[in-house]
């Protein structure tokens, strides 16, 4: 027997009858051998053909191939057919003779399946990124089409024989017929003919049909498959039609380019519209039929070839897609969705790569130069030592053997090592290491930029955080997670496992497994032992439980331990004692008053009302929106550590407090008491209160205020603006240049005020005061309209180092450099 393919269009509306979808589809005819397919047809309706209307007048016809053995359509069974269709289309001059097959069941989104039998091809629909875009300019306008209608005579007429095997875009598979459906690893090398071979049983098979038209078919309905094809030359279709999920699992399948090809590649694979085409220059074209199929099951990669390769790969969602390049200059468009992974993929190459994704470059292991257009969300690296700098994006990275730099950039990052060849890991993301074996070869990876990390499939592992909120999963084996400060994720797994979350709100997850099929014992004080389908784990410092599919197990709810408050990951209003209180209030908008004793409270994430009541208190805002009243007491108080720290409101209250406002643009009050009170990231305002306080803005521009008491004012990184209220106060700039230039308000020699440079190497000379008037654009003055500002300029670098408001009518300006005081206007 003979197999023959027809490729064509196929066309998805919508309800609305909106063009949704435009692929490639094909049509299979089985003849016996020696016998040709010829296609003979009538009209429905005998001598008065019933035109179409969706088609515009191409009429319902009776089609029939005589002597077939079977005639299959893509991705529907030919009886399922409505109704079908065969008639001219006059467009642009030409002339094409269409079979066409229409589907569409009310209240079902109809199809219509098209193919040429005769006459001019169609135009190109699905080597464009857009072929909806394409369909609709070329059939839903007037601009091209002039003419739909019947043959009534010649070669296409009804009860003539048109003859199928000799079409432009059909294919006789007249070489080697095979199909492997057995679970082993099959190596299938075909011949220079029109090769036909079916693949799928259990195992990893390796396709490689050389020249010839082929046609391989990946099949997912004979168990789990690896397939690695190979078409080489000519016009060749790869067809994932029966590569959907079934009780087994949909396969993966990877399309390489080896063999054959004397240049490269222009791919465009998009699982959205379901095409995929490559073209091999001289050396012919691949169709790709049905693509999301194979994506969405285990997935799909595609090789480039040694060449300067152009590809543009778009992923579905839920799909898997990995692109290798391998070498040459290649350019690479890249699209991704949420809910699936697009992988670049450089394990085979020949040396280290160093990938820069900010700048989307990509030096590979070959001496190419690949250039990004777009991104993916997960970098394979090689063998060897890569350097890898991340972006801003939430981005996963899979480290193999070599010494390995990695920096994941901004955005939530994962480092994996959850494959195979991997032994045991460990993994620190403080100290910004990671070292194992991969493959029988160690590994030492410098690290930096990471939150999460997954270690190896089935080794002991240790896997620690680095004070932020991390996400730890240790997979199979007996593994070790710390979490350290922070709000932590942590899962270990199979095996017996050991987390300790450490500081903060830390959860364990323990997946696949529901509380009711647990043992959760106290084993001592904070130590919690669950025995599982999963193992034997222990967990310390863990505030929460989560099983699948039921609420959070609060383990303060149970082991309540004494003079400590767990909330839970939802708005929580907790009350400490008159003791010396522990609270960790979690997620959420929370609100917590510690009262009496010294309590360390931690409000989490959200934006949480944190008071410490009477006694030295420690409170942590965390990230979020936060307001922290310290109350009496020498209280220290922090607003949050992580870049997801907004603005908080800091009131200290009485005693000598210690704060530092973290992130965000934050308004922090000391009032009573020394202070001591440093601004953090962001544009705060700083306010001493009563008392001797040191006052720093740190980075950025800053509005700092000293009150009353003899106050220490350090602007910081920006251009400040400082006032240090009543007392005798110290003006601090550490000399640094392109430091930024400080305005002080209220600068007063009689009132003992100095202003300190931080460089002990200066001397009195290098410094000079200028004055003039400064007014804003509307002309208003910055101090008394009569007096000019005063600017103190260190020379050496030609920086204004403070701007004193009103500082021409002072008789004294005193500048301590080290331990001697200096007039500048002496």
């Amino acid at each position: 027997m003979t197999y023959y393919t027809l490729l064509g269009y196929q066309v998805v509306y919508d309800l609305d009858d909106n063009v949704i979808s435009v692929t490639d589809t094909s049509l299979s005819i089985e003849m016996p051998d020696g016998t040709l397919p010829n296609l003979t047809y009538t009209f429905e309706t005998p001598g008065n053909p019933v035109p179409n209307p969706d088609d515009e007048g191409l009429p319902l016809v009776n089609p029939d191939i005589p002597g077939n053995l079977d005639v299959e359509l893509l991705t529907l069974d030919l009886d399922l057919v409505d109704e079908m269709y065969l008639g001219y289309v006059d467009w642009d001059g030409n002339t094409s003779y269409i079979l066409s097959f229409y589907y569409g069941p009310p209240g079902i989104a109809a199809q219509d399946w098209y193919f040429v039998i005769g006459g001019d091809a169609l135009p190109e629909f699905t080597n464009s990124t857009d072929p909806i875009a394409e369909w609709n300019e070329f059939a839903e306008t007037d601009d091209h089409i002039t003419d739909v209608g019947h043959v009534t005579s010649g070669p296409y007429a009804p009860n003539r024989s048109i003859p199928l095997a000799n079409l432009p875009d059909m294919v006789a598979h007249t070489g080697q017929i095979i199909e492997s459906h057995d679970a082993a690893d099959n190596e299938i090398t075909t011949g220079a003919g029109n090769d036909a071979v079916d693949v799928g049983g259990g195992g990893f098979d390796v396709v490689r049909t050389l020249g010839g038209d082929d046609f391989v078919i990946v099949n997912g309905d004979h168990g789990y498959t690896e397939a690695s094809v190979d078409l080489g030359s000519g016009n060749d279709i790869l067809d994932f039609a029966d590569a959907g999920q079934g009780s087994n699992g949909g396969p993966y399948a990877q399309l390489v380019h080896f063999d054959q090809l004397t240049s490269g590649i222009t791919a465009i694979v998009n699982g959205q519209q379901n095409i995929g085409r490559v073209d091999k220059g001289a050396s012919g074209e691949t169709v790709i039929l049905e693509v999301t199929n194979v994506m969405t099951s285990d997935g799909f990669g595609l090789y480039g070839t040694a060449f300067d390769d152009v590809i543009h790969a778009t992923l579905v969602e839920g799909g898997f897609f990995q692109v290798r390049g391998l070498g040459g200059d290649d350019e690479l468009h890249l699209t991704q969705v949420e809910g699936g992974t697009l992988r670049l993929d450089y394990r085979g190459d020949a040396a280290g790569i160093n990938a820069n994704l900010e700048t989307n470059v990509v030096l590979d292991g070959f001496g190419g130069t690949d250039t990004l257009i777009g991104s993916a969300d997960e970098l394979r690296g090689s063998m060897f030592s890569d350097t890898i700098l991340g972006s801003d994006a939430d981005e996963r990275f899979i480290l193999m053997a070599g010494s390995d730099t990695l920096d994941g950039g901004d955005g939530v990052d994962l480092l994996r090592y959850d494959r195979s060849g991997v032994e045991a890991v460990t993994v620190d993301l403080q100290s910004g290491t990671a070292s194992g074996v991969w493959r029988t070869e160690s590994f030492t990876h410098t690290i930096s930029g990471i939150e999460d990390v997954r270690g190896s499939r089935d080794d002991n592992d240790m896997l620690a955080g680095n004070g932020g909120g991390n996400n730890l999963r240790g997979n199979g084996g007996n593994d070790t997670l710390l979490g350290r400060a922070g709000e932590d994720t942590l899962e270990g797994g199979l095996g017996n496992d050991s987390l300790d979350g450490g500081d903060g709100f830390d959860v364990a997850v323990l997946s696949g497994v529901f509380e009711a099929d647990t043992t959760i014992t106290e084993v001592s004080p904070g130590v919690i032992q669950v025995v599982s389908a999963l193992g034997t784990d222990t967990l310390t410092n863990i505030e929460e439980i989560w099983f699948d599919h039921d609420v959070p197990f609060v383990i303060s709810d149970w082991f309540p331990v004494d003079n400590q408050l767990i909330g839970t990951s939802g708005p929580d209003n907790l009350a400490g004692g008159e003791n010396a209180d522990t609270i960790v209030s979690g997620a959420g908008n929370d609100n917590v008053n510690g009262n009496g004793g010294n309590d360390s409270i931690d409000g989490g994430t959200g934006n949480d009302i944190l008071r410490g009541g009477v006694g030295h208190d420690t409170l942590m805002g965390g990230d979020g929106t936060d307001t922290l009243i310290g109350g009496e007491g020498n209280d220290s108080i922090i607003g949050g550590d992580s870049e997801d720290d907004r603005r908080d409101v800091v009131y200290a209250g009485d005693g000598n407090d210690n704060i530092a406002g973290g992130y965000g643009n934050d308004e922090l009050r000391g009032d009573a008491g020394n202070d001591t009170i440093a601004g953090g990231f962001g544009a705060d305002t700083v306010i001493g209160g009563t008392g001797n306080d040191t006052l720093t803005g740190s980075a950025w521009a800053d509005q700092i205020f000293g009150s009353d008491g003899d106050d220490f004012v350090n602007g910081g990184f920006g251009h400040d603006l400082l006032n240090g209220g009543t007392g005798a106060d110290r003006f601090f700039h550490i000399g640094i240049f392109d430091h930024g230039s400080d305005w002080v308000q209220d600068y007063n020699a009689a009132d003992g005020d100095i202003l300190h440079f931080g460089n002990g190497s200066a001397t009195a000379s290098q410094f000079q005061v200028n004055t003039t008037h400064t007014a804003t654009a509307a002309g208003e003055r910055s101090g008394d309209d009569d007096t000019e500002e005063a600017f103190v300029i260190y020379r050496p670098t030609g920086q204004i180092m403070w701007a004193l408001v009103d500082g021409g009518g002072q008789s004294e300006i005193n500048l301590q450099i080290g331990s001697q005081v200096y007039d500048l206007l002496a």
